[in-house]
């Protein structure tokens, strides 16, 4: 998570993609939590780059339409926005280190494993990261060691969200990674297990899909495909020669499995999406084998499928 600012106001989450914008303000109550305010509009077009923000102005100004039609208050302090960026616009990387070791040394050595593994010049990216503390174990050298995960983001993506919130007159608060989003939210809900339980968190996006190994709720694993719900849209779209937004709203309507189509045409888009969706099984089933390259034989306890 990278964190900008201190919270003040109210503290309002924005999820965007290509298709649409949502912003939802929640609070957390006796009985859980409850949604107290909503709004979602259509994105408009050639704002949304796979995932990022292209066109901060016009995607400011579409804040600000939602913020208005959620009727959240913008009197004294402004509200503060959290928000997801794709996993494919950052660099995350698990990384072992001694127990115990400073935080001056520890920040040291996370600087120089980001310099050696980050695709673009330290000096223009923001890091962070997080000691993941029920990682600790005694290596086979006996030494004991933690995990560390540390996600590094460029600044140019992040200048992106502050201009944006800058023309809507808000406050940019946290910027998420949609993986480690998706993790948090499950592990926070109960479904990753308890310790040791080994879970495939497959989370289908707009514009890419997330694999993820997590350990109880400690990511161990990830990595993102560019095959998501757009994917699957523009294939419809072309197999059937309608319009992008007429195959758009065909898609809850496809049968895919175990149902008879009402007739040919819509048989023809139910094997276009069993093809995008076999495409996506060979990636988890590639991205597990890596895994187990890495680790050695593991056992799955779950497949949880997100988005």
């Amino acid at each position: 998570v990278f964190s900008f600012g201190k919270k003040k106001g109210a503290t309002v989450g924005l999820d965007i993609n290509s298709d649409s914008t949502s912003l939802v303000l929640l609070e957390k109550n006796k009985s859980g939590i409850e949604v107290m305010r909503f709004a979602c509009q259509p994105t408009p077009p050639n704002c949304v780059r796979e995932g990022l923000v292209t066109d901060p102005i016009t995607m400011g100004t579409l804040l600000a339409e939602l913020l208005r039609d959620a009727q959240i208050p913008m009197g004294g302090q402004a509200p503060t926005i959290n928000l997801c960026v794709p996993a494919q616009g950052v660099v995350i990387r698990l990384m072992p280190v001694p127990v115990g070791m400073p935080p001056e040394e520890l920040a040291d050595v996370v600087t120089q494993e980001a310099t050696n593994h980050v695709p673009f010049p330290i000096s223009e990216a923001n890091l962070d990261w997080c000691q993941m503390n029920a990682t600790e174990r005694t290596d086979p050298d006996g030494v004991r060691r933690v995990d560390v995960i540390l996600a590094a983001i460029q600044h140019s993506i992040v200048e992106s969200y502050w201009r944006m919130t800058d023309v809507a007159g808000v406050k940019l608060g946290r910027v998420e990674v949609s993986s480690l989003s998706v993790i948090r939210g499950l592990a926070l809900a109960g479904y990753l297990g308890s310790s040791g339980h080994l879970s495939l968190v497959v989370n289908i996006r707009q514009d890419a899909t997330d694999i993820n190994i997590v350990r109880s709720a400690m990511p161990l694993f990830g990595r993102s495909i560019i095959l998501g719900v757009e994917a699957l849209t523009e294939s419809v779209a072309r197999s059937l020669d309608i319009s992008f937004d007429q195959a758009m709203e065909l898609l809850p309507e496809i049968p895919v499995f175990n149902i008879t189509p009402v007739d040919a045409r819509m048989g023809q888009a139910g094997q276009v999406a069993r093809t995008i969706f076999s495409d996506i099984g060979d990636e988890i089933l590639r991205s597990l084998e890596f895994y187990k390259s890495q680790v050695g034989e593991v056992k799955i306890d779950q497949i949880i499928l997100t988005g």
